[in-house]
């Protein structure tokens, strides 16, 4: 990974074999992060997506196979139990065109993955909601 600064907001390319979100964790451990938002562009592979049940109260999961076209991939920057949490949902697209999306669970770099990030200041937590089980943003 390699990164650059253009005024409030890094310019960062992910290579060949690097896995989100770890690296992305990483990261904002490093600058110090507590919030903020991003969107990328790239090529990924051992991809995994999911979605939440409402009934079963859980995320789905589901691989996608091959190289994807990452058409889409975006999401935000918390805290949750003291720690960076990286909220992010994918539009990715196969040699075919077909086009498949969801809740990022993990991927990893197959060509290149391009990414602006635009950390803030504040910290913004995540708390735990009891009615569905996910972690919401506490913006109180």
């Amino acid at each position: 990974m390699e990164y650059r600064q253009i005024n409030d907001a890094f310019l960062v390319r992910f290579y060949r074999g690097e896995k989100l979100p770890d690296a992305l964790i990483t990261l904002a451990e490093e600058k110090g992060w507590k919030s903020g938002a991003f969107t990328a562009i790239g090529a990924v592979e051992n991809l995994t997506l999911g979605y939440f049940d409402l009934d079963q109260k859980r995320y789905v999961k589901f691989p996608v196979a091959g190289v994807s076209e990452v058409l889409a991939l975006n999401g935000n920057l918390s805290i949750f139990n003291n720690k960076p949490f990286w909220h992010l949902h994918a539009i990715v697209g196969d040699k075919n065109g077909n086009v498949r999306g969801g809740h990022l669970v993990c991927l990893e770099v197959a060509v290149t993955l391009e990414c602006w990030i635009w950390p803030h200041a504040n910290p913004v937590e995540r708390v735990p909601d009891e009615l569905t089980g996910l972690n919401f943003l506490n913006l109180k």
